[in-house]
């Protein structure tokens, strides 16, 4: 769906997780990456986008540990976004809500 919109999706546990196996081994995994690391990933992603020319809209999906923090690497190496909402919502009643708007009974997984 944030494709079709336009927006570029950042997904917070996917970055977790790639980033687990970056800076891991299989003799050593890690277990727990700092949220200034995941950050500063997600900046890198947003700066790769960016290079490809696609839309400076994103969709920030799943939790984000300190929300200052990552507010504050989006200013110092971004720039100050034009809007930035901030929602927390179950997918299950997100989907819920979007299916009642739009007056649907299916969603597709995109």
């Amino acid at each position: 769906m944030v494709k079709k919109l336009g927006y570029v999706r950042i997904n917070y546990a996917e970055i977790t997780e790639y980033l687990k196996k970056k800076l891991g081994t299989e003799e050593e995994p890690v277990e727990d990456v700092p949220a200034a690391t995941i950050y500063k990933e997600i900046i890198e992603t947003i700066r790769s986008a960016q290079a490809k020319g696609q839309k400076k809209q994103y969709v920030f999906d799943g939790i984000l540990e300190s929300f200052d923090l990552f507010h504050e690497l989006v200013m110092a190496n971004i720039g100050d976004p034009s809007l930035f909402v901030r929602c927390q919502c179950d997918d299950v009643i997100l989907r819920n809500r979007y299916k009642l708007k739009n007056e649907i009974e299916e969603i597709s997984e995109d």
